[in-house]
């Protein structure tokens, strides 16, 4: 026992105790995960109720629960006290009358990992660690290294090299010295052990000292629900400390009588790191691997969980569950927190919101539950992930006409369903076919806006030149970018007509081109470092023939619409011209070459426009 003899460390599996000096991490006999058993009857003794219930919520008014002796070196950063948001329009769509959401991206750097670091980083103070080395997929890593900047203690942080740049952004700031690893967060896992073992330093992660930093957010709802127990809670899933140390606080209050009952604990996965789903629902002990996890809920995209027998237990104890969503639910859900209760998280912390629809289904919860859903993570964790539904809007110039052709366009009126991989034709489709795509997948109102809807047509045409079908992201990426480049879509200024390349191994590229300038056919060979380049450099040879004035590409961005070699691309290029006249364009197609040219014809016209 330690702290007055107050807890004990044990291993999950053989029950073994060790002392912190001895470890912290992992059993030492059989390598499972270590658990902090508290003796409740001491507990009791120590609780000051009358202090308890009166002190204003925050994760530091429950040191008593803590397994932490030297409170003259605790590292806090004010952590805790988080909001339960309770919204009516959530809670009508969702069909749940009491839905609240617990928004843990209010915590210091914007995560609830921060309530584990308030007792990790404080018991490595007081085990005099000289490093701290830790494995992230980039939540943990800003937390721990924002703790051990307080603490005064060097961090490095281990992450696998897909980690968001928002979240290495805070590691770096915080003075973390950050690792990216090609490969999965096991591997950085793996790598941070054995970083521990050469050098000496303390092991950060999702072990035993943190879980006990995460009870904190039982405590609260508990209190922000008047000291009344939800029916349900549900959070996300990655290596299961946070769920486990959330159960775990729920548990020990009822052990300690302070509540009456312990609410259903619901594990919730995404479908492409769905680890303990699977293993809860054939009974099994342990978790089932997954070599490479591939959601876009990066948070919890982890393979080998490692509180997986913690966790399956303590959730069968509280008669709960676990259940998967795939991805796209996941960011529609994302979605309607925002919209509906203005809580922006991670996308991550949606997959409860998203898996509540399934759970009625299955009368796991019902209507009448009070359900307490945990938001891990404030979006700007992932904010590209938050982006992937809404359309690129497109700058406008700088009158009120502008702005009210933007009004006018109906491109805020976009709306994306469900299923980006949604094959939408499979075969070249007529112009009804497109009108009604366009109007039922989209609210595109194609009778108010006839140029755009003749352009969506003529490209879609164009795009079945290549391709023999179209996916419901490629459709969408065609209707943006036919809105966003309409200031260019009625002007014959400069047309490509045709473009002849040949692309070497080797050496340079070739490109012949033919073009049209004011109506006007001129042709024009040239070299280049790639395709793209060489098409270019032949268009502004033939431009030259004709016109002194020259654009200049500033920037460039490739993205994929679809995977496999077939996939289409989207190219935003950003132009300007020597009188700091600028535009940011969009072409689409199945041919990166096609869709650059695009992007460069409408540029052009542009500002060949705006400098007359």
């Amino acid at each position: 026992m330690n702290n007055n003899n107050s807890y004990k460390i044990e291993c999950v599996q053989c029950k073994s105790v060790f002392t912190e000096e001895e470890t912290i991490t992992r059993c030492l006999k059989c390598g499972q995960a270590l658990d902090i058993i508290f003796d409740i009857e001491k507990l009791k003794k120590t609780i000051n109720i009358y202090n308890l219930k009166n002190t204003p919520i925050s994760a530091m008014k429950y040191l008593d629960f803590y397994p932490l002796k030297d409170r003259q070196n605790i590292i806090s950063l004010d952590e805790g006290a988080t909001p339960l948001v309770k919204s009516k329009e959530l809670s009508k769509k969702y069909g749940i009358k009491n839905l609240y959401i617990k928004n843990e991206g209010a915590n210091p750097t914007g995560v609830f990992k921060d309530r584990g670091s308030l007792v990790e980083i404080s018991k490595a103070v007081e085990l005099g660690a000289a490093g701290i080395v830790v494995a992230s997929t980039g939540n943990m890593a800003a937390s721990v290294s924002a703790y051990s900047a307080r603490a005064g203690i060097p961090c490095y942080v281990l992450v696998p090299d897909t980690t968001p740049l928002g979240k290495l952004s805070q590691s770096l700031a915080y003075g973390g010295n950050v690792i990216k690893v090609r490969g999965t967060y096991a591997d950085c896992v793996r790598l941070s052990s054995e970083m521990s073992e050469k050098y000496g330093y303390l092991l950060a992660g999702d072990y035993a000292f943190r879980g006990e930093g995460q009870k904190s957010i039982a405590y609260e709802i508990i209190e922000q629900l008047n000291w009344n127990v939800p029916d349900v809670v549900l959070a996300p899933v990655g290596c299961g400390t946070n769920l486990y140390g959330i159960a775990k606080g729920f548990f020990e209050w009822f052990q300690l009588g302070l509540i009456d009952k312990v609410p259903r604990i619901i594990g919730t996965q995404p479908e492409k790191a769905d680890t303990l789903c699977s293993a809860f629902h054939a009974n099994e002990k342990e978790h089932r691997t997954i070599q490479f996890p591939s959601s876009l809920c990066g948070a919890v995209n982890i393979g080998a969980p490692l509180d997986d027998m913690k966790l399956l237990n303590i959730i069968r104890d509280s008669k709960g569950s676990f259940e998967i969503i795939d991805d796209t639910s996941v960011l529609e859900s994302q979605k309607d927190m925002a919209m509906l209760a203005s809580v922006f998280t991670e996308p991550s912390g949606a997959i409860p919101i998203a898996c509540l629809e399934k759970l009625k289904s299955k009368n796991i919860i019902s209507e009448d539950d009070v359900v307490v859903c945990i938001a891990t993570g404030v979006g700007l964790k992932d904010s590209h992930s938050a982006t992937i539904l809404f359309p690129d809007f497109p700058a406008v110039e700088n009158t009120i006409e502008d702005i009210t052709e933007f009004l006018d366009s109906g491109i805020l009126d976009l709306k994306s369903d469900k299923n980006n991989s949604e094959i939408l034709f499979s075969t070249k489709p007529s112009n009804p076919d497109i009108k009604k795509i366009a109007e039922d997948k989209f609210s595109f109102d194609s009778s108010k806006n006839l140029k755009f809807f003749k352009e969506l047509c003529e490209e879609t045409d164009l795009f079945f030149e290549r391709r023999s079908e179209m996916k419901k992201s490629e459709f969408q990426a065609i209707l943006e970018e036919v809105i966003a480049n309409s200031k260019s879509s009625d002007s014959e200024i400069l047309k490509i007509v045709d473009v002849i390349g040949t692309h070497y191994f080797s050496k340079k590229a070739k490109a012949k081109v033919i073009i049209q300038f004011k109506g006007e056919e001129i042709s024009a060979e040239a070299t280049g470092t790639g395709s793209v380049d060489a098409a270019i450099s032949a268009i502004e040879k033939a431009l030259k023939q004709k016109t002194e004035y020259k654009i200049n590409l500033d920037n460039f961005e490739v993205n994929v619409q679809s995977g496999g070699l077939d996939a289409s691309v989207r190219v935003k290029i950003k132009f300007s011209d020597k009188n700091n006249n600028s535009v940011t364009v969009i072409g689409v197609s199945p041919d990166l070459v096609v869709a650059s040219l695009m992007a460069y014809q409408k540029g052009f016209v542009r500002l060949f426009m705006k400098k007359q």
